[in-house]
C-alpha cells in the first residue's frame, strides 16, 4: 500500500537523492496496476485485481466496489485509465492491442503492457 502523494521514502542521504531524482531523469512510464480507495489509499499490483490485490483487501477490510482503477507511474503518480492510456503511448509501452484503443480517448488495460 502506498499513501497517495508520497514519494515511498523517507530516507536521507545520496541513495534516496537518487532514487527521487532518477524517474525524473527519464520521461514518465507506467509502472504497475493501481486501485485508488478513500481518495489517498493506493493498492498496487501487477494486474488489477490479482492475487495480492485481493490479499491487501482484504487485509484493510476494503470493498472492491469503491475503487477507481487506474495505474502508478515511474513519477509516483496515481493516473486513471485514460491518462495511463496517452502515457504508455508516449514510452511505448503498448505491446499488444486489447481494446480500448478508441474509448474516451483510449483506455489502458495491464494486459496492452506485459
Amino acid at each position: 500500500m502506498v499513501q497517495a502523494g508520497t514519494t515511498g521514502t523517507t530516507e536521507a542521504g545520496p541513495e534516496a537523492t537518487t532514487a527521487a531524482v532518477l524517474p525524473l531523469m527519464v520521461g514518465e512510464r507506467i509502472v504497475c496496476a493501481a486501485n485508488m480507495y478513500a481518495g489517498n489509499i493506493l493498492i498496487l499490483g501487477a494486474r488489477h485485481f490479482d492475487d495480492a490485490m485481493h490479499s491487501m483487501l482484504r487485509q484493510l477490510g476494503i470493498r472492491k466496489a469503491a475503487e477507481v482503477q487506474g495505474f502508478y507511474t515511474n513519477r509516483f503518480r496515481f493516473v486513471n485509465r485514460t491518462e495511463a492510456w496517452k502515457i504508455a503511448v508516449s514510452a511505448q509501452q503498448i505491446i499488444r492491442r486489447v481494446g480500448g484503443d478508441s474509448t474516451n480517448g483510449g483506455t489502458l488495460y495491464s494486459e496492452n503492457l506485459y
